[in-house]
This record gives C-alpha cells, sequence and structure tokens, in this order.
C-alpha cells in the first residue's frame, strides 16, 4: 500500500510541476535545459526540455503560448511512454493568457483526461482561517 500511495504522489506532483503557471520562468534558469522540436501528430514544434525535471514544453509558433507539456514514464504494461499536457483555447484573465481546456494524452493516441477550465481567480481574497 506504502508503495501505491508513493506512486500516486509521484504522478500527482509531476502533473503539478506540469501546469505550474511560471514553468517557462523556471525552465529558464534551470541548469540543464536545452531546445529542440517535438513532433506531435505530425506537425513540428519548437521546444525547450528541462532534463532536471525530465519535461518538455512545445511552443505554438502562431501563439508563442506552451502548446504542449510533455513528461515521459516507464509504464509497468507499456514500456516507455508519453504523457502530454496539451493545452488549447488560451483566455486572457488580468492580462494573463490561461488555457480554457486541457487534455491529458497517453502515447499521443489515449485520451486519459479532458478538462474544461470554467473560471480562473486571480488573487482571490481568503478569509484568514481558511487555511
Amino acid at each position: 500500500m506504502l508503495k501505491l500511495a508513493a506512486s500516486l504522489a509521484r504522478v500527482f506532483l509531476r502533473d503539478a510541476t506540469r501546469l505550474y503557471p511560471r514553468l517557462l520562468l523556471g525552465i529558464q534558469i534551470s541548469p540543464i535545459i536545452f531546445a529542440s522540436t517535438l513532433t506531435y501528430h505530425g506537425i513540428q514544434y519548437p521546444a525547450v526540455t528541462d532534463v532536471y525535471l525530465g519535461i518538455t514544453v512545445a511552443i505554438n509558433p502562431d501563439t508563442y503560448l506552451p502548446y504542449l507539456v510533455r513528461s515521459y514514464e516507464d509504464h509497468h504494461i507499456y514500456g516507455n511512454s508519453t504523457s502530454d499536457f496539451v493545452l488549447y483555447n488560451y483566455t486572457a484573465i488580468a492580462g494573463v493568457q490561461y488555457p480554457h481546456r486541457i487534455k491529458l494524452m497517453y502515447n499521443e493516441d489515449s485520451l486519459l483526461i479532458d478538462t474544461i477550465i470554467g473560471d480562473v481567480a486571480v488573487n482571490p481574497s481568503f478569509p484568514s482561517d481558511f487555511f
């Protein structure tokens, strides 16, 4: 049971890192990064890889916004696999672009999660006893 909990925690941490709003700023100061291209469904995208985090971010060349955030895993059944957050329909809120839709794709062809973000609150107020 402990091994399962540790595996699940690792997945949650990886996914939280991939959705971190300041991910590109963090990658920019990473000690081990390189620029490349990433091919997704036959289309090449400019990309940057953070070797330390094990994450590659592909950039939409038209909007210059992140299009895909990829990580790799060694799946017990499928072997070496890709896990991609595909980011769509950006919306400007308080001057910041947020993806309105996020798909989690496995090995580029298996849809695991399709999420629509309905509302984003920027710097919300919380009661002092909230946490």
